[in-house]
């Protein structure tokens, strides 16, 4: 079976509605306070009808039917083989639904509750992130143009702030022996800010509201490192993507990796992660870690 083709289809599809729908302002709130569209609705309907050849429609993870999330959760043993298609049919619906074009569509196979197969899609930007399990790519009008794709290299490459950087830079930040300077972003979200003060003598911090957009934007240079406090399907599209391009999602207390999907890291009631993580290289991890002061 070939997963990436399926996966590239059911973005170009999934990104179609989303496109069809976006001037719709269709959209409520769900229980939880979040927003809910039409197009989060019909592309997560979509993923049934799509996907379900890869490992039935039991095995179908979406954030708006938690359903077969729920019937999982307390099975600790993973039956040989077993495959997990996770997805987020819009991931940044808030960005979405008011028409602000960072969005993306995510779908993630999880090979044994491991990370394995992840594709990402930005239908307003036509550009696709994804892995094969063994290399990360980059696509730039992946579906309406002359796809140009190139493969996102894992040797640690300077991303463009950090290829920026000029001795004027180093001068006057206090935290040169490290491989951020004033110019550098990190991206944060909301959550974090709310617990952990951010000391800008490092760099800046910018919030995209869209977790997808944070796990794959710094791959191609777009940033330096982000943080994560989200749910599994915010995830999992990127999680494959992110490892194979030689970042790693670390937790926050302690550095510990997450390389696997186990129900004890996420929340009872709302899926969403008990601890905050960061998203980086090995190298900058210390350095994120202590620039942060938690609020009391």
């Amino acid at each position: 079976m070939d997963y990436i083709e399926l996966l590239k289809n059911y973005c170009r599809e999934g990104g179609r509605i989303a496109l069809d729908l976006l001037d719709s302002h269709s959209r409520e709130l769900k229980a939880d306070r979040s927003i809910v569209t039409e197009a989060d609705k019909k592309i997560s309907n979509l993923a049934y009808t799509m996907l379900a050849p890869i490992a039935g429609e039991s095995n179908i993870m979406t954030e708006e039917s938690l359903a077969n999330f729920e019937a999982l959760r307390g099975k600790k043993e993973v039956p040989p083989g077993e495959l997990l298609v996770v997805i987020d049919p819009i991931d940044g619906t808030r960005n979405y639904a008011h028409q602000i074009p960072i969005f993306g569509i995510s779908v993630g196979l999880l090979k044994e509750r491991y990370p394995w197969i992840g594709m990402v899609y930005f239908p307003v930007l036509d550009e696709l992130f994804y892995s094969d399990g063994k290399s990360s790519f980059f696509v730039r009008e992946a579906f309406r143009g002359t796809s140009l794709e190139t493969l996102i290299e894992t040797n640690a490459n300077p991303t463009p702030s950090r290829a920026a950087e000029t001795a004027l830079d180093r001068e006057n930040t206090e935290h040169s022996a490290s491989n951020f300077h004033v110019n550098s972003i990190v991206i944060a979200n909301e959550n974090l800010l709310k617990k952990y003060r951010w000391d800008f003598s490092l760099c800046n911090i910018e919030i995209l509201s869209c977790a997808v957009a944070s796990l794959s934007w710094p791959l191609i240079g777009r940033g330096d490192a982000s943080f994560f406090g989200a749910h599994p399907w915010d995830l999992a599209g990127c999680w494959p993507i992110l490892r194979n391009a030689g970042f790693e999602i670390r937790r926050l207390s302690d550095g510990r990796v997450l390389d696997r999907f186990d129900f004890d890291d996420w929340g009872v009631e709302n899926w969403r992660i008990k601890e905050h993580h960061v998203m980086c290289r090995i190298e900058d991890f210390e350095v994120l870690k202590g620039n942060l002061e938690r609020l009391k």
